[in-house]
């Protein structure tokens, strides 16, 4: 049994070749762990995975560095999503407080 999972460790981590997760890296360097604790098909399904999206943002990465407008929309867009983050944080109550004051109102105690 165990002969049999290396063989198909070895087989799972040379096809996963065509997916470069890093310079000189031919697998993600978790998938060992990966086949380790949740077995071979988890690891190749995982790799699947981790090859489909790992394609497709280097595509989208690629696309952006070749036309500059694009990029400049893809900072702003960046830019507006972390301001509206940021002020939602500042204008709205902490939702601890707010559990607290709801605690206090059923209690019919006064709150801190």
């Amino acid at each position: 049994c165990a002969t049999l999972q290396r063989k198909l460790s070895t087989q799972v981590l040379s096809a996963s070749s065509a997916g470069q997760a890093g310079s000189g890296q031919s697998h993600p360097i978790w998938l060992p762990w990966v086949m380790s604790a949740l077995g071979p098909r988890a690891g190749a399904l995982s790799l699947m995975v981790f090859s489909a999206s790992d394609k497709a943002l280097r595509s989208f990465t690629q696309q952006l560095l070749k036309h500059s407008a694009r990029l400049w929309m893809f900072y702003v867009h960046l830019l507006l999503l972390y301001t509206m983050a940021v002020s939602c944080g500042f204008f709205s109550a902490s939702p601890v407080e707010a559990l607290n004051k709801q605690m206090s109102q059923a209690s019919g105690a006064t709150p801190p």
